[in-house]
Formats: structure tokens, C-alpha cells, sequence
């Protein structure tokens, strides 16, 4: 299995190599926190799949709409006399 370098990685590498310690440090922090902002208890009040429960499924139809009376499923041409 092939490693594949990741270009945020690289991009910290450079800059740690020109000696911009600084810079480099402080992509590190902010590639972490990135990574792991789904893990900090405080943070996960702001994700969305916490509150979805409380909010009606948007792809659900407002108002459904039913067919004719002689077009539902089991009725039809057949089953009038």
C-alpha cells in the first residue's frame, strides 16, 4: 500500500524547512483542530446531526397527494359493475 502525502503535510514541511517555525506551528495547530473539532464535547453543540431530530426531514412532501379515487391500487375499471 502506497503512502500518499498529504499536501497540507508537505506545505507544513516546507515551511518548517525554510525556518518559519511559526508558520509551520501554527498550520500544525490548526490542521488538528480541524481534524478533531468533531471530538470536542463543547464544540459538538454547533454540529447539525445533533438538532436534525428536532427539524422535519426536508426531502418529505408538505402536503402529499393522493390520486383519484379510480386510480388508486385496487380499484379501478375492474371492480366497477
Amino acid at each position: 500500500m502506497r503512502t500518499i502525502l498529504h499536501p497540507t503535510a508537505a506545505a507544513i514541511g516546507a515551511a518548517a524547512g525554510q525556518g518559519r517555525l511559526l508558520v509551520a506551528g501554527v498550520a500544525t495547530a490548526l490542521s488538528l483542530f480541524v481534524l478533531e473539532i468533531r471530538h470536542i464535547r463543547v464544540l459538538s453543540m454547533l454540529d447539525g446531526r445533533r438538532w436534525s431530530r428536532y427539524f422535519p426531514n426536508d426531502e418529505d412532501p408538505v402536503n402529499p397527494v393522493k390520486p383519484p379515487e379510480d386510480q388508486q391500487p385496487g380499484k379501478g375499471a375492474q371492480g366497477r359493475s
